[in-house]
């Protein structure tokens, strides 16, 4: 693994190999928990790595049993939205009005399966300013898994809670079960008022240390990546935004393009693309998730940018992501990206100081593996 130089990117990802065509393609799960330039505290990335192996054992366990990876990267990232230490869910930080605004979305590369109910084009789903969903991607899921009443592939506001919680059966979750203490001083200082906690204090109780320090907290997005036993893959993304985000800031994560793509292609009958034996390659396909700065991402089209590296310079999945958060960088963005093809090979790409972000595979026999810092070796 080579370690990166001081603010260039680092692509980091296990030498592994490719399924062989004629074979069923390694179950593989790959999440990320935020990225940023802050650096946590021990208590901190001992907690992240605790959370990340808990997204990881329950989106794994939807792969081992069959399950699309749709359903995979959904329970994974419901995992880290129901963890207040991620900026998902419970632990979705504050606006400026102090306020929550959460965004989801997921994508599929292709239908897995012929379907009466899903219209073959209709791959993803998005939901934005979403204030009481317990968990956002579930409610998104619900919204894509059902055509006829959402025909849009994105809703906002309380049109999308209201749809998704019928079509979900979930109930609406309280404005407390989202004030935290731990957000609510990084909202309160990041402001530079007063550590007022009169307002939590109505409706929670905790006992967090009174000497905590926002700055240490990295505040991304959550998502993950999948490919499953059909050859499908697919991502799924959750976030809270920006601390302190003007109220109504849409940002990259449910913007298709942006925050997340995932895609499937024929090959174009070029000779890059023809195998040694002289035949063509089968199809390819991919699915990316982004953290960080979501306004920058916004305006290169960071995903979609990176997807279209792949597809029409074949690049390897590597390269594209490597490159794409590249780009990133010369506008000044920071964060970075997950990826996972239909080989089953995964990439990692950041420019920042950390990046929490784990996988699973069945080519290395499903140990679960984390990592935090730009130079970390895998835990």
């Amino acid at each position: 693994m080579l370690l990166p130089q001081q603010g260039h990117t680092k692509a980091s990802q296990p030498d592994r190999p490719h399924a062989p065509d004629n074979t069923r393609p390694p179950i593989t799960l790959v999440i990320h928990g935020g990225a940023g330039n802050a650096s946590p505290s021990s208590r901190d990335e001992a907690a992240y790595r605790q959370g990340m192996r808990l997204a990881l054992a329950k989106g794994y366990a939807v792969l081992e049993r069959g399950g699309s990876a749709l359903d995979a990267v959904t329970a994974a990232v419901s995992a880290m939205e129901d963890d207040e230490n991620f900026n998902a869910g419970r632990g979705a930080v504050f606006n400026a009005h102090g306020n929550i605004e959460m965004e989801a979305s997921s994508e599929l590369s292709i239908l897995p399966l012929p379907s009466q109910s899903i219209p073959p084009h209709r791959r993803c789903m998005s939901a934005t300013l979403l204030r009481h969903a317990r968990n956002p991607i579930q409610l998104v899921r619900a919204l894509y898994l059902n055509p006829a009443q959402v025909p849009h592939p994105y809703l906002s506001s309380s049109e999308a809670e209201v749809l998704g919680f019928k079509l979900h059966g979930s109930r609406p979750a309280p404005l407390s079960y989202f004030w935290t203490r731990r957000r609510w001083l990084e909202h309160r200082r990041g402001l530079g008022l007063s550590d007022d906690l009169s307002y939590l204090a109505e409706h929670q109780q905790e006992t967090d240390e009174d000497d905590f320090d926002p700055a240490s907290l990295p505040q991304g997005t959550v998502g993950a990546v999948a490919l499953d036993s059909h050859g499908t893959v697919a991502c799924a993304t959750s976030t809270g935004g920006k601390t302190n985000k003007m109220q109504g800031r849409i940002g990259d994560t449910p913007t298709p393009g942006a925050g997340f793509w995932a895609e499937e292609w024929a090959p174009s009958p070029t000779p890059t693309l023809v195998s040694s034996n002289g035949t063509l390659q089968r199809r390819r396909g991919l699915a990316v998730s982004g953290t960080g700065d979501g306004d920058y991402f916004l305006r290169i089209s960071a995903a979609s940018h990176l997807a279209h590296r792949a597809q029409f310079l074949n690049e390897p999945l590597s390269v594209a992501t490597r490159k794409t958060v590249d780009a990133l960088g010369d506008v000044g963005g920071v964060g970075g990206f997950i990826g996972v093809d239909t080989d089953g090979t995964i990439a990692f790409a950041l420019n920042s100081t950390t990046m929490n972000r784990a996988y699973m595979s069945s080519v290395d026999g499903a140990v679960p593996k984390t990592a935090i810092w730009a130079d970390d070796d895998w835990e």
